[in-house]
């Protein structure tokens, strides 16, 4: 069943780089509402500030991400530099957080899996 109210949590694997992220949905409103921030007075789109803000509306907690040779915490700020330096990982979370399997129910998803 696609469950149009459902709000899951999951960890998903960037695949190049090993690191793990627990992810929400990306809700259409708020990637709308990322796209205006990130326009300047002009109306050009910065695309760095919106990898950015994409990466910090979108992860939960993560394991992986260092600075300094140490473990980084997942604050507002570590996320958006994630997002801002590595737009590959900012696109994986992206499309996995509009991925509309997010939205199935365990059910669903054991039965198709």
């Amino acid at each position: 069943m696609l469950m149009i109210d459902a709000a899951p949590q999951v960890w998903k694997t960037h695949e190049s780089t090993g690191c793990r992220f627990k992810i929400k949905p990306l809700e259409p409103e708020t990637n709308q509402a990322l796209l205006k921030e990130c326009r300047t007075a002009t109306g050009d789109f910065n695309a760095i500030q919106y990898n950015g803000r994409v990466v910090e509306a979108v992860v939960v907690e993560w394991e992986g991400p260092g600075v300094g040779g140490m473990p980084a915490e997942p604050t507002a700020d570590n996320k958006r530099k994630l997002g801002e330096r590595f737009p590959t990982i900012s696109g994986f979370l992206f499309q996995q957080a509009t991925d509309v399997r997010m939205f199935l129910d365990e059910v669903d998803a054991a039965k198709n899996a």
